[in-house]
């Protein structure tokens, strides 16, 4: 099993890739990478975060606000 994440950097700013995915037919990864600001919004808000994941893997998921 490959890594599920890395660090890098982009124009000498810190950054941080996620595996999303491999593609079976040419073991190519697809990576989601975001910096430094984007991380600290997805931790100030990672409650909420889980909640709306939750809900949109449930079954017959719906929309509905917090």
């Amino acid at each position: 099993m490959p890594e599920t994440f890395k660090e890098s950097t982009f124009k000498g700013n810190p950054t941080f890739s996620v595996l999303t995915g491999i593609n079976k037919a040419t073991d190519e990864e697809y990576w989601f990478s975001f910096g430094l600001k984007k991380a600290q919004a997805i931790l100030e808000n990672i409650d909420a975060l889980r909640k709306w994941v939750d809900r949109q893997e449930a079954p017959h998921g719906h929309n509905d606000k917090f």
